[in-house]
């Protein structure tokens, strides 16, 4: 037990350390989290978003929010997770496709 604890303390060690360079982009670890950390999180915020989007649709279309709230709860996580490039996590929406939800 002792031995298996040591391990996954070992490996928990080694994926946490940060390399002691200054400056240096550090792609290959953000392309990692991002395929390991974010994109499943991304799947998850859309079933969740597109859940939320359904119970408050009645309100959305009676205060006539239904393409904000569209966007807040189901474009932006499907943004997020599959249009945006693998390991960009500063990317965002140009000007054109943002007018368009408004």
């Amino acid at each position: 037990m002792k031995k298996i604890l040591a391990l996954i303390l070992a490996v928990a060690f080694a994926l946490a350390s940060v390399p002691a360079f200054a400056g240096t982009e550090n792609d290959d670890k953000d392309i990692a989290d991002d395929i390991i950390f974010a994109r499943p999180l991304g799947f998850a915020s859309i079933v969740a978003g597109a859940g939320l989007f359904i119970v408050s649709l009645p309100l959305a279309i009676i205060s006539g929010s239904v393409k904000k709230t569209g966007k807040a709860l189901v474009g932006d996580p499907i943004e997020y997770t599959l249009v945006r490039p693998i390991g960009d996590f500063e990317y965002s929406v140009d000007a054109d496709m943002e007018d368009a939800y408004k």
